[in-house]
Parts: C-alpha cells; sequence; structure tokens
C-alpha cells in the first residue's frame, strides 16, 4: 500500500510537473502572441503616423505647387509691365524725335523765311542805292 501511495505521489508529481511545463509552454507562447501584436499594434501606430506624415508633406507640396503658380503669376505680370513700360518708353522716344524733327523744321524753314527777307532787303537796298 504504501508503495501504491509513493507511486500514486510520484505519478502526481510527475503529472504536476508535465502541466507546469506545459503552463510555463503556454505563458512563453502566450508571451510571444503578446508581443507579437503589440509589435503589429507598434506597426500600426507606426503606419498611420506615416500616413499622417505623407498627408503633411502632399499637403505642403500643393502648397507649394500653388505658391510656385502664384510666383509664375506674378513673373508673367512683371514681364507683361515691363514691356509695356518698354513699349511707352520707345514711344515715347519716338515722340519726342518727331517732335525734335517738326522744330528742326520749323526752324530751318524760318531761317529760310529769314534768308529769303535778308535777300529781299538786300535787293532793295541795292535797288535804292546803286
Amino acid at each position: 500500500q504504501m508503495q501504491d501511495r509513493i507511486d500514486r505521489l510520484t505519478g502526481l508529481l510527475m503529472e504536476e510537473r508535465q502541466a507546469r511545463r506545459a503552463a510555463q509552454e503556454t505563458t512563453r507562447a502566450l508571451q510571444r502572441s503578446l508581443e507579437d501584436i503589440t509589435a503589429q499594434t507598434d506597426l500600426v501606430v507606426r503606419d498611420s503616423r506615416l500616413e499622417e506624415y505623407l498627408a503633411s508633406l502632399h499637403s505642403q507640396m500643393n502648397a507649394l505647387r500653388d505658391t510656385v503658380i502664384l510666383l509664375k503669376n506674378d513673373n508673367d505680370e512683371l514681364c507683361y509691365q515691363r514691356g509695356q513700360i518698354q513699349t511707352e518708353k520707345e514711344l515715347a522716344v519716338d515722340r519726342a524725335m518727331r517732335e525734335m524733327k517738326k522744330q528742326e523744321q520749323q526752324f530751318l524753314t524760318e531761317m529760310r523765311t529769314k534768308q529769303l527777307e535778308i535777300e529781299s532787303m538786300q535787293r532793295e537796298r541795292e535797288e535804292i542805292s546803286p
């Protein structure tokens, strides 16, 4: 009977040891699963942050594109205005040159008129005093 008890007790200890090992293995497996789940959660969180960062970059890129478009439009407007100013300057120079030519012609006409008057006066003088 004692031997049966010892054998039963030994059997129970062996079962308990096996159950403990199984529990430890299960605990380790659960720990690994928990670590895997945590890692996957971290990946999801990182992926979410990455998506937010990419969305932010996309938004910034759109803002930069809009700024470039505005700058190009401003540049085009400035080039147009510069062309207008250049054209206005050229027109002003042309007007000034035409005015100078007109004044030159008037001066030459007046000189010719004065010359004719002088010649006329000289002939009258010659006629008066032979």
